[in-house]
């Protein structure tokens, strides 16, 4: 039988109480804590997310609104994409709602007429409008359309009202410029959606009849007093009004009035050639397109004033080339050859009409004739806020000096020999989504012989190991944006670059240079000069002015050869449609 003194004893004893309770206050306030976070930041960083993505997703809808116009007054297709949804980060406690996913999708189509005078109709040409609908969880964010060049956020939803994007490039100086949409097209998800765009293939110009005053009507969710009276009035010859509900489901009329040279009608498909009676009336077998090129070639600061209605450009700007090393008083070696200078294109870059943006064209470095020291790199380039940086300079050590000093870095590296070669630090230094940057590494010689090669906007040189000097490497002739391949030769014409099996090249890197029993390296494509070669006596080339190409990497030894070449000059040129 237990006693009452021990019970009692048991009764008193509450050493473990304040433990426990201390316990249950510290996991309560963890679950407070816990849902606090739940119900707020975890929302806020989701948004945070969304936000981020509603605005990458802007430049890629921009640039499908540019490969539209692109595809309509040339015969290749283009090939945008869209990430149409997006991921929320991933977390260890707490907990995310589904990913937010996206729609992608063409409208029904409608009607584009052309009417004489009289009223008797010529042409009609279906349309359709691109809708892209993102369905955001913390954030409310309307549709984005777009209509004939036009794109706009729609949030008149909410009392938002019409946030334009792009303006409308239908009506320009008495000129009405039409690209129809064709074909229906769906897709939702929150991947990356690819919106192929084709021209019409089989095609024949329709040659509207010669007449004065064509009635154009041309489908529109937009009324007059959201948009398009403010944007047309002053163009009254040719803005006529818009037709409210003239397709029902809130879609309207613009109405504009144009004669028949003035107009230009063009057809495209989205993921197939267009199939729902496309026209065209423009010769689609050039590029449909008057351009205006201008370069720059004289080192310095200038400026070029933006022509009357130009509001768009495509750019290439090219660093100065690095110079290539040498040291002419060592036994027997062969010097780094010098980097391109770093190639910057831009299409479609945004300009304002009168606008006078600055430019300046960078000097190639020289050449060096010292042991241990990196050759001069070459000046930057600039157009406006684009920057094409200069070229590293290459170096040359002897045995086991200086070894732990690297080329220079630059647009593209400069050329090593034992020691390390420059480091391309060109690539995504412009954040504009329209704009693409080129650089790369030089190359080295892991033993003690031939010099290394500068690296080039096209390609990085291949480290060596004998006695002859590295290949600089080549530059560019082509860039590839958004599916659609810019050829420079086409672009820029043949006046400036390298020219090669009919292409032109810029920012190749310099060669190496060969030691006492080697070869010269030669230049990459695009202006890299040829390294030098003891052996043979033969001095390192300059970069070719006004492509951006390294210094040819110099020698050293019994042959006398001659220091290091001088790097190129950059350049810069810009196209643009003829007014």
């Amino acid at each position: 039988m237990i006693s009452n003194s021990i019970v009692t004893r048991f009764q008193d004893d509450n050493r473990a109480v304040a433990p426990l309770i201390g316990f249950i206050f510290l996991f309560g306030f963890l679950v407070i804590a816990f849902v606090g976070y739940q119900a707020q930041v975890v929302p806020q960083q989701n948004a945070e997310t969304e936000f981020d993505h509603f605005q990458e997703n802007r430049y890629e809808l921009i640039e499908l609104r540019n490969s539209i116009s692109r595809t309509g007054t040339s015969n290749r297709a283009q090939f945008p994409t869209v990430q149409v949804g997006t991921s929320y980060r991933t977390r260890t406690l707490a907990l995310n709602g589904p990913p937010p996913a996206g729609l992608l999708q063409t409208s029904e189509p409608y009607p584009i007429n052309i009417s004489n005078e009289s009223g008797g109709l010529i042409r009609q040409i279906p349309t359709r409008f691109i809708q892209y609908q993102p369905r955001y969880y913390e954030i409310y964010v309307g549709s984005t359309w777009y209509e004939h060049s036009l794109l706009y956020l729609d949030d008149s939803d909410r009392g938002g009202g019409i946030h334009v994007i792009r303006e409308q490039e239908i009506v320009d100086k008495g000129s009405v410029n039409i690209t129809a949409v064709q074909n229906s097209f769906q897709k939702t998800g929150t991947g990356r959606v690819t919106l192929e765009v084709y021209p019409m293939n089989n095609f024949t110009t329709d040659d509207f009849p010669e007449e004065n005053n064509l009635t154009v009507t041309i489908p529109t969710r937009l009324e007059a007093d959201e948009y398009w009276n403010e944007t047309l009035n002053g163009t009254s010859d040719t803005y006529q009004g818009v037709d409210d509900e003239a397709h029902g489901n809130n879609t309207h009329a613009l109405n504009l009035t144009v004669d028949s040279d003035n107009l230009r009608v063009n057809t495209v498909g989205v993921q197939t050639e267009p199939d729902e009676n496309p026209i065209t009336n423009i010769d689609r077998t050039g590029s449909g397109i008057d351009y205006k090129v201008e370069a720059f070639d004289t080192v310095g600061d200038d400026d070029w004033v933006v022509p009357d209605g130009v509001t768009e450009v495509d750019v290439l700007v090219v660093g100065g080339g690095g110079g290539g090393a040498a040291n002419t008083d060592y036994s027997s070696a062969g010097g780094g050859g010098g980097g391109a200078g770093g190639l910057v294109f831009a299409s479609d870059y945004d300009v304002n009409p009168g606008d006078n943006i600055d430019i300046t064209v960078g000097d190639g470095g020289d050449g060096i004739d010292q042991e241990g020291t990196p050759a001069d790199n070459g000046d930057n380039s600039t157009f406006d806020d684009l920057t094409a940086i200069g070229g590293g300079g290459g170096i040359l050590t002897g045995g086991n000096s200086n070894q732990d000093t690297k080329a220079s870095d630059g647009g593209s590296g400069g050329g090593g020999r034992q020691n390390p070669p420059g480091e391309g630090i060109q690539p995504n230094t412009n954040p504009n989504p329209n704009v693409k940057d080129f650089g790369n590494d030089g190359s080295r010689n892991s033993n003690d012989d031939g010099g290394g090669g500068g690296g080039g906007a096209g390609e990085e040189p291949g480290d060596i190991t004998g006695n002859d000097g590295a290949k600089g490497g080549n530059g560019l002739a082509e860039v590839s944006q958004d599916g659609e391949t810019y050829r420079f030769a086409d672009v820029f014409g043949t006046d400036y670059g390298e020219q090669n099996n009919g292409d032109v090249y810029f920012a190749g890197g310099g060669g190496g240079g060969g030691d006492g029993q080697g070869e010269l390296g030669s230049g990459g494509l695009g202006g890299g000069g040829d390294g030098g070669s003891d052996r043979d006596g033969i001095e390192a080339k300059d970069g070719a002015e006004n492509t951006g190409g390294g210094g040819g990497g110099g020698t050293s030894g019994s042959n006398n050869a001659e220091p290091g070449g001088d790097g190129g000059s950059g350049i810069v040129i810009i196209r643009w449609e003829a007014q």
